[in-house]
């Protein structure tokens, strides 16, 4: 998605690698390419651009007093601290699209949350936020031929969003309408990404075939994920 849209639209795209602990760089080098299925919702290899939406996989320590910040929350990379200077990164060319292989991990990505008009760090502007980079350990137990269960890496736990955008509450309840996808710019919807089980899931509503049809894809979207499983 990120190539397709920088070449479309002349757009910078970073790569950030996630950084290894010393005793882990052998094997981060050579599983740098897993799916973050297998790697627990991270992404070892990280490829952005400013503007891109993006979802936290993992609440970072440091943000446990900002309540808005949460598994699950969306945002839009707005830029970096310190911000990337072009001519300290290796290019590289991927179908057609240039990408800056950044060197050194950035302290933050800057996000601005999704619906958010709150002023949260103090010299930001309304809505946006640090995300620090996380140290965390990556379980291997999905990924064939390495030799040990897991890695420790320096990482920022953010995935790319899709055409969704959520919102998250803390010990309370969101009732909103489903709808089609670009009906209403201001309508919510929830993603369930990589759920594995429901528990206490309450229809308030019957859902019919024709309710189902809603949430069709266009046709160029379905033959596009086709072509990506041959």
């Amino acid at each position: 998605m990120a190539l397709r849209m920088s070449t479309e639209n002349n757009m910078t795209l970073y790569e950030i690698l996630a950084l290894p602990a010393s005793q882990s760089k052998t094997i981060f080098n050579s599983i740098m390419n897993p799916d973050d299925d297998q790697t627990d919702r991270i992404q070892l290899r990280f490829i952005c651009f400013i503007g891109m939406t993006v979802v936290i996989s993992r609440k970072h320590p440091r943000l446990e007093d900002v309540e808005i910040i949460a598994n699950g929350t969306a945002g839009s990379i707005v830029g970096f601290a310190p911000s990337i200077q072009n001519s300290t990164c290796r290019v590289t060319k991927v179908e057609g699209a240039v990408i800056y292989e950044v060197q050194t991990l950035p302290e933050l990505i800057l996000v601005r949350v999704h619906d958010c008009q709150d002023t949260l760090v103090n010299g930001f502007p309304p809505g946006v936020i640090g995300i620090p980079a996380l140290n965390a350990q990556v379980k291997l137990k999905h990924v064939k031929y390495v030799s040990r269960s897991s890695i420790t890496v320096q990482l920022f736990a953010i995935v790319p969003g899709t055409t969704f955008s959520c919102k998250t509450c803390k010990d309370g309840i969101t009732v909103t309408t489903l709808e089609r996808l670009g009906v209403r710019t201001q309508s919510e919807y929830v993603a369930l990404l990589r759920t594995i089980a429901l528990n206490k899931l309450t229809l308030t509503e019957e859902i019919t075939p024709e309710y189902i049809a809603n949430f069709k894809p266009p046709h160029e979207t379905i033959t596009e994920c086709k072509d990506f499983k041959t």
